[in-house]
């Protein structure tokens, strides 16, 4: 971890202030401790992450989250000795881990470093103010979650669902997977959380965790190990190789519920994160009426081919213009227009390639990037003529046909010659689509 972090110890004292410096002496530039009382709000202090300590089972977490507020993210850790049944599970969503006094260093190192991460890509929302936009209702509640549960001891899962069938009222689906018998079925479905029990060795685990992290669909899932005390495992590995956490075997239901409310909750930040910087990305390149590239994305993408040395491959490069679109607008109203643009590029995307680009160039101009396949020996002239054919045929026949308006399109098109530059490609282009509009009048 490169970031220096601030520290908040509340409710605890001198001597686990020092124990912690000790642990984090590069990482914590600052630790500040208090003591609590009804009136502490958290809130009100500028830490990364704040570890409440109940050792001493004297915290009355009523009256410490009755006035929590919903977006404060700062990552919480609960840190206790020993047993925590006392701990009511409506408390669990407030925590980001348990730590415990009976944890070594290493262990306490690893469970740090991992919800810091959490929080920090949870600061990089705050620093786009993109905050607002994570559904923070999710510390309150979970909803739909689909969980897996992959090893070989069919008791195990069977306690595990019981554990969340009674107690996680969100989840909705449970996979039991064997993967002796087929580890693969783990990508059939999109699951919130994974638990894994009874592996072999730390390698097992390691290539578990590599194979769920590199599938798309599973990328924010949450992992759980359930560690029996015979598995040859350290529990600080088992974090430090990606699993989110663990929990002991046999399971005790308050630890079990707890890790579960937690790794549930934050999977569904990770998602939201995911979906902010989706649509952040979008927004940069995709027209926001017709969903097609922008012109700033057809820029960026030739420069690259400018500067990768494939733009002088042959490329075609095709220019659409919506004739007398003016007048239809200025007739019908812009609402028709916007209607318009937007079934055009419907048509657009059913004709393109998947290796061609289709683009709002601006107002009711268009181009089509035809990208040559893996076939040397391909005519790209004949390839954009034949994508030319087939959008003036559906242009003809499917756009905005119910309102019997005369729509038309004129179309040029070049390829690129050893020659050009950007500037000239599209120059061409668009003088030939002016030359075939000309012929019309």
């Amino acid at each position: 971890m490169n970031q220096k972090i601030k520290i908040l110890l509340v409710n605890s004292c001198e001597e686990k202030k020092n124990l912690f410096q000790s642990y984090f002496s590069k990482e914590i530039y600052e630790i500040e401790f208090i003591k609590y009382d009804e009136k502490t709000l958290l809130q009100s202090y500028n830490s990364d992450l704040i570890i409440i300590d109940n050792s001493k089972n004297d915290m009355h977490f009523e009256s410490l989250f009755k006035n929590h507020d919903k977006n404060f993210f700062v990552s919480i850790a609960l840190f206790l000795y020993g047993d925590y049944k006392f701990l009511e599970n409506q408390y669990f969503k407030y925590f980001d881990d348990i730590l415990s006094l009976d944890h070594d260093e290493h262990l306490i190192r690893s469970k740090i470093f991992s919800i810091m991460k959490y929080y920090f890509k949870l600061n990089e929302a705050k620093a786009q103010n993109k905050l607002n936009e994570i559904n923070f209702q999710h510390i309150y509640e979970t909803n739909d979650c689909n969980i897996a549960f992959i090893g070989n001891d069919e008791k195990i899962f069977l306690e595990v669902r019981k554990f969340l069938e009674k107690k996680v009222a969100s989840v909705t689906f449970i996979k039991y997977i064997n993967y002796y018998d087929d580890f693969s079925k783990i990508f059939e479905y999109d699951f919130d959380l994974i638990f894994i029990s009874g592996v072999d060795s730390i390698h097992q685990l390691v290539y578990f965790e590599s194979e769920i992290r590199a599938n798309q669909n599973l990328k924010n899932a949450h992992i759980l190990y359930i560690k029996k005390d015979t598995d040859l495992i350290f529990p600080a590995d088992i974090i430090n190789i990606g699993v989110n956490n663990y929990v002991r075997y046999p399971l005790e239901e308050k630890e079990f519920l707890g890790q579960t409310i937690v790794q549930l909750k934050n999977k569904k930040h990770f998602d939201d994160f995911d979906r902010i910087t989706k649509n952040e990305i979008n927004q940069a390149v995709k027209d926001g009426m017709t969903d097609l590239f922008n012109k700033r994305y057809l820029n960026v993408f030739l420069e690259n081919l400018e500067k990768t040395g494939n733009f002088r491959r042959q490329i075609g490069f095709i220019m659409i213009d919506l004739d007398n679109f003016k007048k239809i607008n200025d007739t019908y109203g812009h609402f028709i227009g916007d209607q318009i643009l937007k079934e055009f590029a419907d048509i657009l995307k059913k004709c393109i390639e998947k290796s061609s680009i289709a683009v709002r160039f601006g107002g009711d101009e268009f181009c089509i990037l035809v990208m040559r396949d893996d076939d040397a020996s391909q005519d790209m002239h004949f390839k954009t003529e034949n994508m030319i054919e087939k959008i003036t045929k559906l242009t003809n026949s499917q756009l905005f046909t119910d309102k019997k308006l005369e729509l038309s399109i004129s179309v040029g098109y070049t390829i690129t010659q050893e020659s050009d530059l950007i500037a000239d490609l599209i120059s061409r282009a668009d003088r030939d689509m002016y030359k075939n509009k000309l012929k019309k009048r």
